[in-house]
């Protein structure tokens, strides 16, 4: 059984431009959206063509 929330790729996608658009560090923009700081860091590390693909 997976751990924690499953969160959309449309919603991780966002998450990741609000990252990549602020001055913030990951904490403080998970914090904001009421996610993991790891979970943000992987999403922002997933190479771009897993995430073109839609995978998780």
């Amino acid at each position: 059984m997976p751990k924690g929330k499953a969160f959309g790729p449309e919603f991780r996608q966002e998450a990741v431009r609000l990252y990549r658009v602020s001055e913030k560090p990951f904490r403080a923009v998970a914090e904001d959206l009421g996610i993991a700081p790891e979970s943000l860091r992987r999403w922002c590390c997933r190479p771009r063509s897993t995430r073109a693909a839609g995978r998780a």
